[in-house]
């Protein structure tokens, strides 16, 4: 049993209330406040958990967006998308790789795109991030692709032959 004696004037607290309704779909500037890594429920694989903070536009700053993305599991197609995902998202962030550590994706402002996922028997309807995109609005870049890009043709080459 826990014990709340030390709340004070507990008969003057109001309640309060939440908007849970699900955002608008749309893109949100947002950071990662708060993630973990942990096994699934079934134990056939690993998850990464991570909770937004909306910024932008300023009529929903400070509501809430929740990720859970497959990272190793047993179905080798989700695990596949799990980790496209988070590679998208580590690079929204300015990484060129997925990080060794969590944390390092956490307080960096980020665009995101997020759709409304209709309520189920099992869920209420809410939220789901399909985009991550850096906060200058370009998409970042591994390293290897930057690398591997073609070379520009040379200004004064407009192929004409001589």
């Amino acid at each position: 049993m826990g014990d709340l004696d030390f709340i004070e004037n507990r008969e003057t607290i109001e309640p309060s209330e939440f908007n849970t309704d699900p955002l608008p779909a749309g893109v949100y500037k947002a950071y990662i406040e708060e993630s973990s890594v942990s096994p699934t429920k079934s134990s056939d694989g690993v998850k990464f958990a991570g909770t937004y903070v909306v910024q932008e536009p300023k009529e929903f700053a400070g509501r809430k967006v929740f990720l859970n993305l497959l990272l190793k599991h047993s179905n080798p197609k989700a695990q596949e998308i799990g980790l496209g995902k988070m590679s998208a998202l580590s690079r929204a962030c300015g990484l060129t790789t997925i990080p060794n550590d969590s944390m390092k994706l956490r307080n960096k402002p980020h665009l995101i795109t997020v759709k409304v996922a209709p309520a189920s028997e099992k869920y209420s309807a809410g939220n789901e991030i399909t985009k991550w995109v850096s906060s200058t609005g370009e998409k970042a870049e591994s390293g290897v692709r930057k690398a591997q890009a073609a070379p520009s043709k040379p200004e004064d080459d407009d192929d004409i032959p001589f």
